[in-house]
This record gives C-alpha cells, sequence and structure tokens, in this order.
C-alpha cells in the first residue's frame, strides 16, 4: 500500500470514528444539558462556570505541552515514557492541592461560598487528566480512534445518566459536577488498561529536554489561548453577576457545540496523520485546504440557520427560563463559520512543527479577545457590545491566523486560501434570503414548528448547490470568473 492511500485509509478511519464519538456525544450531552437545564437554575450554572474556567486552567497547567509532543517526537522508548508519566503524576498531584487550596481566595473574589465547595470538587479531575496524558496521546500516535472513541462515549453515557439521577436527588449545583470528576477518573482508567507504564522513583529527565523546544512553545500558546478563551467568564461573571454569566455562558457553549462537535472531529486526527508528512509543505497546504474548504461549507451556512433561530434554539432546548440568553446566542453565531474554520490551525502548525509561530500568533489573539471584552464591560457595561467585540475580534484572528500561516507554514499566496471561500458564501446567502423569507410569509406561533422549517431549508439548499455544484463551476468557466 502506498503512502498516500495509507493517508487516505488513515484519515477516513479517523474521522470516522472520531465523528462516531462527537455525533453520539452531542447526542447524549445533548439530552443531558436539556433535562439539567429544566433542574436547575440558571445562577447554579453560572457559578459551576466560574468554577470550571479555574479547573480549565489547572488542567492546562497540567498538559505542559507534553501530549502533542508525544505525538510528534518520534524516538520515545519505554524508559523515556515511564519518566513522562511519572512527571505528569508528580505535577498531577501539585496543581490538585493548589487548585484544592486556591478554592478560598477564589470563593471570596467572587463573594459566593457555594464556589468554594465546587472547586475542593473540581480540583480531584486534575489529578486524573494529568495522568491519562501520556496513556491517552499514546493511543493518538498509534492511530488507534475507535478505541478512544468508544471510552468517550461509554464515558458520556454513564456520567450523563448519573448526573441527571443526582439532580432528581435534590443534589442541585453538585449535579454538573458529575460529568467533570467521575469523567476524568473513568476515562484515565481506560486508557490505562491499554498503557500499563509503571511510575519510576527514579525519573530520568533526558526525555523533558528531548521534547523541551516543541512543547515549551506548544504550552506557552495554551496558556495564551486559555486567557483568550476564558477571560470573558471571568470578567462577566464579576461585573454582570452569575445569572447573567448563567446566560452568557450557556448561549457560548450552545454556539461552540458545532465547532466542538463537527470541526474537531477533523482536526482531532490531523496532527498525528499529518505529522508523517511534516517536511511537505506542498502537501500540508493542499490537504489543509481541503480540510478548510469542506469546515466552511458547513460553518458559514450554520452560522446563518442559528442566526436566524437564535429564540427557537434557546427556547426549544433549554425552557422559557433561559430567554435571557437569546440575546448573547443570536450575536456569538455569527462568528461560527469562522470559528469552524479557525480550529484546526493548532492542528496545522503542530504538523508543521511551527509551534513558535503558533505562539506568536496566539499572543495577538489573546490581546484582540481580551481588548473586546474590556470593552464591552468598562467601557460600555453591556453583555450585547460584548458579544459583538468577540465576533468582531474572532474575525480578525481568524484573517491574521490564517494569512501567517500561508505566508510561513504553507508559503503559499493568501488569495489562494481565500478562494476556498467562494462555494460556501454562494449558500449562506441565498439560505440567509430564504429564511428571511419563511420569516416574512410563514408566521407561526410555535417555535418548534418555525425551527423546523428552518432546519429543512438549511438541508435543502445544501444539498441542492452540492448536486449542481458542477453546473455552477462549468458556468463559472464559461464566463471567466473564478473557479
Amino acid at each position: 500500500m502506498s503512502k498516500m492511500s495509507s493517508y487516505r485509509r488513515e484519515m477516513i478511519t479517523g474521522v470516522f470514528f472520531s465523528a462516531i464519538t462527537r455525533y453520539a456525544s452531542v447526542v447524549v450531552n445533548l439530552l443531558v444539558t436539556i433535562i439539567l437545564a429544566r433542574l436547575i437554575s440558571p445562577s447554579d450554572f453560572g457559578v459551576v462556570a466560574i468554577a470550571m474556567v479555574f479547573s480549565t486552567f489547572f488542567n492546562m497547567l497540567s498538559e505542559a505541552g507534553i501530549g502533542p509532543a508525544v505525538i510528534q517526537t518520534r524516538h520515545l522508548d519505554g524508559g523515556n515514557l515511564r519518566s513522562l508519566f511519572t512527571f505528569t503524576i508528580f505535577l498531577g498531584l501539585f496543581l490538585t492541592v493548589l487548585f484544592y487550596f486556591s478554592s478560598n481566595p477564589i470563593s471570596s473574589f467572587y463573594s459566593d461560598k457555594t464556589l468554594e465547595s465546587i472547586i475542593k470538587i473540581l480540583s480531584i479531575s486534575v489529578l486524573f487528566r494529568c495522568a491519562s496524558i501520556v496513556p491517552l496521546n499514546l493511543l493518538m500516535k498509534e492511530k488507534r480512534f475507535k478505541t478512544i472513541a468508544v471510552y468517550t462515549l461509554y464515558s458520556h453515557i454513564l456520567c450523563g445518566v448519573i448526573a441527571i439521577g443526582c439532580a432528581y436527588g435534590g443534589m442541585g449545583v453538585y449535579s454538573l459536577l458529575v460529568v467533570p470528576v467521575l469523567g476524568s477518573a473513568l476515562l484515565f482508567g481506560s486508557y490505562y488498561k491499554n498503557y500499563r507504564i509503571i511510575p519510576t522513583l527514579n525519573p530520568n529527565l533526558q526525555p523533558l529536554k528531548k521534547i523541551f523546544y516543541y512543547s515549551l512553545y506548544q504550552f506557552l500558546f495554551t496558556v495564551v489561548n486559555y486567557f483568550s478563551r476564558n477571560f470573558d467568564k471571568l470578567v462577566v461573571g464579576k461585573v454582570f453577576g452569575s445569572e447573567n454569566l448563567g446566560y452568557y455562558e450557556k448561549s457560548y457553549r450552545l454556539m461552540m457545540m458545532p465547532v466542538g462537535y463537527l470541526s474537531n472531529v477533523i482536526s482531532s486526527v490531523v496532527q498525528p496523520i499529518f505529522a508523517e508528512y511534516q517536511d511537505n509543505k506542498e502537501w500540508l497546504a493542499k490537504k489543509s485546504l481541503k480540510i478548510i474548504e469542506i469546515l466552511a461549507l458547513i460553518g458559514f451556512p450554520l452560522s446563518v440557520l442559528l442566526y436566524m433561530s437564535s429564540t427557537e434554539v434557546i427556547i426549544t432546548i433549554f425552557g422559557n427560563q433561559w430567554y435571557g440568553a437569546v440575546p448573547a446566542f443570536k450575536i456569538l453565531s455569527i462568528s461560527i463559520g469562522f470559528q469552524m474554520i479557525y480550529s484546526p490551525q493548532g492542528a496545522f502548525f503542530q504538523s508543521a512543527n511551527a509551534t513558535k509561530l503558533m505562539f506568536y500568533n496566539g499572543m495577538i489573539t489573546a490581546a484582540l479577545n481580551i481588548s473586546s471584552v474590556l470593552f464591552g464591560c468598562f467601557l460600555f457595561n453591556s453583555l450585547s457590545i460584548l458579544c459583538y467585540g468577540i465576533v468582531i475580534s474572532y474575525i480578525v484572528v481568524f484573517l491574521v491566523t490564517y494569512y501567517f500561516m500561508c505566508r510561513y507554514v504553507f508559503e503559499i499566496p493568501f488569495l489562494r486560501f481565500l478562494k476556498t471561500f467562494n462555494h460556501s458564501l454562494s449558500i449562506s446567502g441565498v439560505l440567509l434570503l430564504l429564511i428571511w423569507l419563511s420569516d416574512l410569509f410563514y408566521d407561526t406561533h410555535v417555535l418548534l414548528i418555525k425551527l423546523m422549517i428552518k432546519f429543512s431549508l438549511f438541508c435543502v439548499v445544501l444539498l441542492m448547490f452540492e448536486y449542481y455544484k458542477p453546473t455552477i463551476r462549468d458556468f463559472r468557466k464559461a464566463s471567466g470568473g473564478v473557479n
């Protein structure tokens, strides 16, 4: 079997099993969220959202750039892996204790004693997440996507059922901790079952030196990206209160679901496969642009659909008590297409050994995102202005990131990148017009029916454009347009 045939087979297999995991997980998570949103108040969701921001920070510190480095580094023997695994355990223990004792000052800052107990419980997950790094990324390196898919899906189902049971049993806000805490423990056990790496009492620092340069910039990028992605929640919780944070966090999380469960299906398998072609820039450029084109064909029309259906989506999924989340969701949904295409950029940088450039780009991203949050919160004191600022920053970041990637990583003209969006933007324009006409001529107060009509239009337009794509291409050629 040729190397190119192997690439196709591995890419299809990886995307297939990653898709099964993501799509099955999104159904499970959505069902669990729908139920919990009717049993637990927006303010409780807001409190947990604050705690999860700090939990994410400590989980990010535990990663330390080791995971991607394990995948990218070609020669790591058993002794190297034992030393790395031991290091992650010690690091996990240290960060768990640090997170546990940070609960009091964090809860005092937000004037919420419940936050203290929530953080103490969440601290347990840091240890398991840290200990999972080496076995998980070894599975990724060996392209065992099916194994990861099965473990992840089982974990989501079991934790979701237990969380619902806890909510019905009256545990309230603590029901929301089942998935991050129990889920991390279950996944660690599953990964370790495949790689029973025995910790060593005398770890060698040589493997850390071997991956240092690569993992350093990967880690610095992760730190910068964390503050870029989570600064808004920290500020919203402090300035606007836990209830408004609950609305914002729920709309933001729902907006990010297409990004997490569509584009990440592809991006999660990119680095393990693309790493083998890291010296072939033209190959990386060609395959990356194809992935970007696919994501754009889904992302931009989906952004139109959710923008035009914001009220129907929020009320249908979460219930009337979440109506306050509609304005933020509507504004944030504008960015979905850009974020879906932006999502795999990290894997593209990693595959080309360009983590240093990725870090510098991340600094620009963080500066833009943090500025937009400060602008909305403190200059205008408006959640809506904050959301518009975030959308604008995402669009600018998207353009800057891929400009740098085209020029310094792929070494191709930026215009070649922009041409990949011709088809997707045409679809989005037609869909916007049809949904607007449906609202104009078909007036119904049944939100579910309105949502079904708009979703049907979304499916029909996508299918029609794909079916007539060769005809459109021929017309462009005949008229002298850009193919």
